[in-house]
């Protein structure tokens, strides 16, 4: 239905979050093969790695525009301490 778009949006938090029973199914070139040409592959590869990876290899990769990432968020974040008690 669609190929990523960075680390956001709909496609992402159903691939990574979800607790519905989703069919998720990726298909990377990667597995496709005699199906697509060398050539074309490699003169997309041309167009950039982080264009490469998620339109051909389909990942969720970060679009570099922000100061921290996501797995860095998700590491400094407490989320057992309960907020401003002190107030």
């Amino acid at each position: 239905m669609s190929t990523p778009n960075g680390k956001r949006g709909f496609f992402y938090r159903e691939m990574t979050q979800s607790k519905v029973a989703w069919l998720r199914h990726t298909g990377p070139v990667s597995d496709c093969g005699e199906r697509v040409p060398a050539t074309f592959v490699e003169e997309e590869k041309e167009r950039g790695d982080l264009y490469f990876r998620q339109e051909y290899l389909c990942e969720f990769v970060e679009n570099g525009i922000y100061v921290f990432d996501e797995e860095q968020i998700h590491k400094i974040v407490k989320r057992n301490i309960a907020a401003f008690t002190w107030l």
